[in-house]
């Protein structure tokens, strides 16, 4: 009787387990609602949790991006910022994010003001 009570009891908290797990997708669109709110923090830790539970999840590369812009620009920590970015150019090099990760890493800590000031000057051409 104790053994068919401790196999329902497992069983149970299995059921209850997988029917708690979220898809990729659920927590990925998770992570861009908390970014999209605002919340910063909890959106990157939403996305690491995310890009170590689904490695090989279509989403990855743009929240392994996600994750360095946070870092750069919302939590300004431009050293695990430069980390993720390195890191996804070597996971995802031939990735079309790729151009817009070396921008970020050419341009880490620079303002969006000095980056419109660069963007301005090389658009006025001299004749």
């Amino acid at each position: 009787m104790r053994f068919v009570f401790l196999l329902v009891l497992i069983f149970s908290f299995l059921m209850i387990s997988c029917g708690e797990s979220k898809s990729a997708d659920e927590m990925y669109r998770e992570s861009l609602e908390l970014y999209n709110q605002g919340l910063y923090t909890e959106a990157d830790q939403s996305l690491k949790e995310y890009l170590d539970t689904y490695k090989d999840d279509t989403n990855n590369p743009n929240a392994l991006f996600l994750r360095g812009f946070i870092m750069a620009n919302h939590i300004n920590n431009l050293d695990s910022a430069k980390a993720i970015y390195e890191f996804f150019l070597t996971k995802y090099a031939d990735n079309e994010l790729s151009a817009s990760v070396k921008f970020e890493l050419e341009n880490l800590g620079k303002s969006p003001e000095l980056l419109l000031d660069i963007s301005d000057d090389s658009t006025n051409v001299t004749q």
